[in-house]
């Protein structure tokens, strides 16, 4: 589950969080909602600051009007479905729910 900012005027889920929505509005509900998308790019960071893993795994998830910075559990290949989770701290954890096939 993660928590999102919805905009009471329009309805438009925001995340990370926005001062004002793209309507102009400034009033937000939040909720917290399953989410997964598709695995569209993917990189590793072999420079990571200290305390976290190197190479550090991450990657872009497209979930409609939302794409999402996540760190990467494990690497997938550009495709797969990915669940979105939220640990400690806010940060975006990427897990996948079903691998694609490569076909490089």
């Amino acid at each position: 589950m993660v928590r999102v900012q919805v905009c009471r005027r329009c309805g438009r889920i925001n995340l990370p969080f926005k001062y004002r929505c793209r309507c102009g509005s400034r009033e937000f509900d939040y909720i917290e909602m399953n989410i997964e998308g598709t695995l569209v790019a993917t990189t590793k960071i072999f420079v990571t600051p200290k305390g976290y893993p190197s190479p550090l795994l991450a990657g872009l998830v497209d979930v409609g009007d939302l794409k999402l910075l996540v760190r990467l559990e494990e690497e997938a290949p550009v495709g797969s479905v990915i669940e979105v989770v939220q640990a400690d701290g806010g940060v975006l954890i990427g897990r996948t729910k079903k691998l694609v096939m490569d076909r490089s």
